[in-house]
């Protein structure tokens, strides 16, 4: 969730969760800290959403339930946030806007132009916002396919105009910095698939993620065509590719889709399941697959199952354990170790850098992804001219202030501190933690009353030999 403020009015750019780590016991999600938005209820704007994976719509409840503020998104991305909302008893009261790229819109002092780009999942979009500073280019998260499976490839042409007409800041994806070239299309996975769907004399199970709208579209694509009958298995995987097919997003084969009973009926090379669990989630399809728990399914001799998907950083162990335990029980597994079965949803660099090439921002910060990937992002774009000051590496919890363009303020920071330690009883015996203290107090005090914001200080009190005290 990032919040972009001009004056008092902000919006925010998605608003997701992250699943919880090995580290995290007893937690089952973690959401942004609110608190800084709904301070300023009466000026936050809107929540502008650039697709709908859960990291970037899930934690739209819990905001939700604590604001009415509007959500803006394009049809699929909406459909899902619709149902995460049903879920929870906030539908009715949801302010929900749809949008197509190129329909500009207006929110307080910001202009808003949703822009095609591709990924993981469709629908998806960039965004250029445009403010009294300037205009800001959020590239969301994703790739540049230029065979994508519906057709829509990203605007190219639009990128180009806004970096003709001048771009303030660019805030681009920095997941896939690490990767050379460029990331392969989406298209390939299919033919890359048809060999192993071609060779199976059993049944085949196919994990990937449930929102993967076009990775199903392909699948069940070669499902028809070397004549089996589909079942999905998942709560999510069943809800997506009913609200995908409902909105035209997906087209399921005639006859295809079958229940599991029905399927399970047939010859094993015949059948084809396609599941959740691609992350070796507990209690997901495949992880009770693996152990053998799973009430309807079992894994058997001659199964083939294809983990269509990138393990996500954190969860290397789970997928390990999964993989191991359907080796143990006879499967062929075919997974992003062994075999073609996945493509990323993100940019690799040769794409990062026509991204910038495109739109020349004057000001660039890469977003997305742990802090190498944001430092290797800063590098690269200082491979293509950005000056190393126009780049701005930043993390969450970063102070606010750039001491370049800011010495007439911090002088009067520093007259504050200086008011204060002056004010301080000459005849108190020097104590550190005391001094620390007002400090402190000064410092929090002018930030406030200058921006509004609560930083935290971390006074550091050097005692210099020979000084004089008081």
């Amino acid at each position: 969730m990032m919040l972009v403020e001009s004056g008092d009015d902000l919006i925010a750019i998605d608003c997701g969760l992250m699943f919880p780590d090995d580290e995290m016991p007893g937690i089952d999600h973690v959401i942004p800290d609110f608190a800084y938005a709904l301070a300023k209820r009466g000026a936050f704007r809107a929540v502008v959403l650039t697709h709908g994976h859960e990291d970037h719509i899930g934690a739209l409840p819990y905001l939700l339930r604590q604001t009415g503020v509007p959500v803006y998104g394009t049809r699929l991305t909406l459909a899902f946030v619709a149902d995460r909302l049903r879920e929870h008893g906030l539908l009715e009261q949801a302010r929900l806007t749809s949008f197509k790229p190129r329909d500009r819109f207006e929110i307080g002092p910001f202009g808003i132009e949703p822009i095609r780009v591709t990924h993981s999942i469709a629908d998806g979009i960039g965004l250029a916002i445009d403010t009294p500073a300037g205009t800001i280019v959020h590239t969301g998260d994703f790739r540049l396919d230029p065979r994508p499976i519906d057709g829509e490839t990203p605007d190219y042409s639009r990128f180009t105009e806004l970096g003709e007409r001048g771009v303030l800041a660019l805030c681009s994806d920095s997941t896939n910095v690490d990767r050379p070239g460029h990331t392969p299309s989406e298209s390939e996975v299919g033919p890359a698939l048809a060999p192993r769907f071609a060779a199976a004399q059993g049944r085949i199970i196919l994990a990937t993620f449930a929102s993967h709208i076009h990775r199903i579209q392909q699948v069940l694509d070669l499902a028809a065509r070397y004549g089996r009958k589909a079942a999905l298995l998942g709560m999510s995987m069943e809800k997506n590719v009913r609200i995908a097919s409902e909105l035209g997003y997906l087209r399921v084969p005639e006859g295809l889709l079958e229940p599991l009973e029905a399927v399970a009926a047939l010859p094993a090379s015949r059948q084809l399941i396609v599941s959740t669990g691609s992350q070796g989630e507990p209690n997901s399809a495949l992880a009770l697959m693996a152990v053998g728990e799973h009430k309807d399914v079992q894994i058997e001799r001659g199964d083939v199952v294809i983990i269509s998907a990138r393990v996500i950083p954190g969860h290397e162990r789970t997928v390990g354990r999964v993989i191991n335990a359907l080796f143990r029980l006879g499967a062929e597994v075919l997974y992003e170790d062994n075999a073609f079965v996945h493509v990323s949803g993100h940019a690799s660099q040769e794409d990062l850098k026509q991204m910038l090439n495109l739109t020349r921002p004057r000001y660039f910060i890469p977003v997305h992804g742990e802090y190498r990937h944001l430092l290797g992002h800063a590098r690269l774009a200082a491979s293509v001219g950005l000056p190393p000051e126009r780049v701005f590496l930043v993390e969450d919890g970063q102070g606010v202030v750039y001491v370049k363009e800011s010495e007439e303020m911090l002088a009067e920071l520093k007259a504050a501190v200086s008011q204060a330690l002056a004010e301080r009883d000459p005849a108190q015996p020097f104590d550190r933690e005391v001094v620390g203290a007002l400090v402190k107090s000064a410092v929090r005090r002018f930030i406030q009353q200058r921006f509004q914001r609560k930083p935290i200080v971390l006074p550091i009190v050097l005692e210099v030999p020979g000084a004089a005290r008081g």
